[in-house]
């Protein structure tokens, strides 16, 4: 049986260091007077809040029962700290503690917050239960402290609020009706839940802990709850003028990607784990798919690298891979960059296990001794990445695998041998934030490493915290046909609502016995941020004659420019790549429900195909959008039926965008701002379309604009270099250049200028 209580009655207040601290009495629930009109009564024990701002537009709130552990064992993703933001208001009736335009509001007869934002009501903590303490020992007059103790808080929802965010996403990104369990130890790569929500109501809401937390989101009642084990529980609430700009400044308190390297573009490869494989059949099969026309840019060889008597650890196999470094600069050499896998685990046979051992740093047993699981080749055991000589050894190991060419890694992780270390060492909770430092470690050693470049790192397995990784991967997994796929799309809108900027998607081979729905797969991964070709090397030999990678390989290749533009962007702002309906369409109600497709940046919508059927059904929102493929014109909102092509997915350009492109026969550098395109779509008279532009390593950008004044459009331009292409999708009727010539196209004008400023008459 559990004891709940509350805090009823504020008996002590201080305001110390900007944080404002709350001492209250308490009222029990017992469950024995469930269906009793009142069910609360006095009772014994003390809860404190605290209330602070760690930033502009946020208000954290801190609870705490109990000071049963010690304060040197944090459970918190993010050491929030007050600033200068808070200040304090005392009405009499209420304390008032603001940030920015947000503002609580602490009950003094009753203890209860409100939140305003610009002087309207956001969000409520009723008096029934808006903070709540809960365990399992003792009696109703007697609390104890119980190992199964939990802290929670609940929050009123609005009638018709829609919520969001919390990662992967299951049946649907709208989170109503669900429970949700996040942090835990158990969760399924490629599908972890992450503790930020997301309202339509214009606030966001980030639990700050890397412990469990258990999400109910209005299953049975009319309040969103959330609790979390143990004694204490912080949680901040994020209020902005729009579900972007929540994210904007959720990303300043919990990170954003770092500088990333450019978008290959082409066609990425990523090998299954095979310790039969060597180099030289790498280096073959390569220089064969290459030489019939397949554009490889990129290629990840996994885990093979490793010796196949141990297969974790650090350690190349000298057999199958005898000089590391000339493997990477021969791929190199045919303009490949080459990533492997990097895993926390070293097995007892590797030639690095002794001096791990010796110097106490792998996951030990209270006694000192190593904890060793059963796997594949004999025992494993676990770099403990708690201890700070440990993170040395790993980033050390880790450069010297950068400094042999390979400079992008993949963080693999398993959950289920991590469970066994965790239960064997008996320390309950210790490698709960195990991931963010295996993430961190890794994207720092890449950023280090590739220097201008920027950070290239893809992570199979993410936690709280993982916002600041370059690429999350969300095909893991997952199995491979129709639903799958579809929860991979949803996956990937959900985590774009949860902070995540990048993301990854891998192709499985095996849909390649599946014709139709390999392409499906190849349409939606040909519109993320990031894809691989996951399969073994007789996948290069089948991938040669499929129209639909060529089609893959050319709108990576074109759209490099955009996609590149837009992880830029998310460095910046903190915006995401893949963005929810939702997201870029508030207030309206049909977008705001849909799933199945997104906007990649912030001008293309995608709908991914997730049937065996031809035929898809896809929104348009307001105003008159452009099919990107036909330049066909559509008047939204309304609902459109498509039928796709084989290797191609819907996609439409939002009216006044400006997308840069780049032809595969651009002779201009990777990254370089010379020789774009830049198509012009659904100009409007009067409002400007401004498009940036970022250069290699995110240093610098270019911009172009263009503006509709009666009979004149005007492109002006800043840091483009020098030859600048310019398409002005649907417009034909062009009679006069302030230089060059036009050329007429079926589905436009396009016109090749040199200078900062091009004016363009129309008839």
């Amino acid at each position: 049986m559990f004891f709940t209580r509350k805090p009823y009655q504020i008996d002590s207040v201080y305001y110390v260091d900007n944080t404002l601290r709350i001492g209250c009495d308490c009222q029990a629930f017992s469950e024995s007077l469930a269906g009793c009109k009142d069910c609360f009564k006095d009772a014994k024990g003390r809860i404190t809040v605290s209330v602070f701002s760690p930033a502009n537009n946020i208000i954290s709130i801190k609870v705490l029962s109990h000071h049963a552990e010690p304060r040197t064992k944090g459970y918190s993703v993010i050491e929030l700290a007050p600033s200068g933001f808070g200040t304090l208001d005392d009405t009499g009736d209420y304390f008032i503690f603001k940030s920015g335009h947000l503002e609580a509001r602490i009950s003094k007869k009753i203890f209860e917050i409100k939140f305003y934002y610009c002087g309207s009501e956001l969000l409520s903590q009723n008096s029934n239960m808006p903070i709540y303490y809960k365990t399992d020992s003792g009696s109703e007059s007697y609390y104890t402290l119980s190992l199964n103790a939990i802290l929670g808080a609940s929050i009123d929802l609005k009638p018709k609020e829609s919520l969001y965010g919390l990662g992967g996403a299951g049946a649907s990104i709208i989170r109503n009706g669900q429970i949700v369990k996040c942090n835990t130890i158990d969760s399924r790569a490629g599908a972890e839940h992450i503790p930020f929500i997301l309202s339509g109501s214009k606030y966001g809401l980030f639990v700050n802990t890397n412990r469990p937390v258990t999400f109910d989101v209005g299953s049975d009642s009319g309040s969103l709850k959330f609790e979390v084990e143990g004694e204490e529980l912080e949680y901040s609430i994020i209020a902005g003028d729009t579900s972007m700009q929540i994210l904007e400044v959720f990303s300043q308190l919990n990170g954003r990607i770092p500088a990333l390297s450019y978008a290959t573009g082409g066609i990425a490869v990523a090998l299954n784990d095979d310790e039969k494989l060597t180099a030289q059949q790498i280096l073959d099969a390569v220089r064969n798919a290459k030489s019939a026309g397949l554009n490889i840019k990129e290629l990840w060889i996994g885990n093979s690298w490793r010796p196949d008597y141990a297969p974790y650890g650090f350690t190349f196999d000298s057999v199958r891979f005898p000089d590391p470094a000339g493997f990477t600069k021969a791929l190199a050499d045919m303009g490949i960059i080459t990533g492997l896998s990097v895993i926390p685990f070293v097995s007892e046979r590797a030639p690095e296990f002794i001096e791990l051992l010796d110097s106490g740093l792998l996951v030990s047993f209270p006694d000192g001794r190593a904890v060793l699981c059963d796997a594949e080749k004999g025992g494993v055991a676990m770099l403990d990445l708690n201890i700070p000589e440990a993170r040395s050894w790993f980033i050390n190991a880790c450069s010297a695998l950068a400094r042999e060419g390979f400079s992008v890694f993949e963080s693999n992780y398993t959950y289920f041998m991590t469970q066994a270390f965790e239960k064997a060492c008996g320390k309950p909770d210790y490698l709960l934030n195990f991931t963010s430092i295996l993430n961190s470690a890794l994207s720092d050693v890449s950023a280090r490493e590739r220097g201008r470049l920027g950070s290239f790192i893809i992570s199979d397995s993410i936690s709280s915290g993982d916002q600041q990784s370059p690429y999350s991967n969300i095909y893991t997994t997952l199995k491979a046909d129709y639903s799958d796929l579809n929860a991979a799309i949803k996956n990937a809108i959900s985590y774009g609502l949860t902070g995540f900027g990048g993301i990854n998607i891998d192709i499985p081979e095996q849909e390649l016995n599946d014709p139709k729905l390999f392409d499906r797969y190849v349409g939606f991964a040909a519109f993320v941020p990031h894809a691989r070709f996951k399969g073994t090397l007789k996948f290069l030999e089948n991938a040669r004659s499929l129209d639909s990678i060529k089609a893959f390989s050319a709108i990576r290749t074109g759209l490099a420019p955009y996609n590149y533009s837009s992880l830029c962007e998310s460095v910046k702002y903190g915006t995401p790549v893949i963005r929810a309906m939702a997201l870029e369409f508030t207030g309206d109600p049909v977008a705001e429900t849909i799933d199945s497709e997104y906007m990649l940046g912030a001008s293309l919508l995608v709908t991914p195909i997730v049937s065996p059927n031809d035929n898809v059904r896809v929104y348009i929102p307001s105003g008159i959008w452009t099919d990107f493929m036909t330049h066909e014109k559509v008047q939204g909102p309304r609902f459109i039926t498509r039928k796709s092509i084989s290797n191609s997915v819907p996609v439409f350009v939002r009216p006044n965008s400006i997308i840069p492109t780049r032809t595969p026969e651009s002779n201009s550098g990777i990254g370089s701002l010379d020789n774009l395109t830049f198509t012009c779509f659904g100009l409007s008279q009067g409002t400007p379309a401004v498009c940036e532009v970022f250069a290699n390593g995110g240093q610098g950008s270019g911009i172009i604009q263009a503006e509709v004044t009666g009979n004149k459009i005007t492109i002006r331009t800043q840091n483009l270099g020098g030859t600048k292409h310019l398409i002005l999708s649907g417009i034909f009727n062009v009679v006069g250049l302030s230089e060059s010539v036009p050329e007429k196209l079926s589905y436009g004008t396009s016109i090749e200028f040199l200078s900062n400023e091009l004016v363009i008459s129309l008839g």
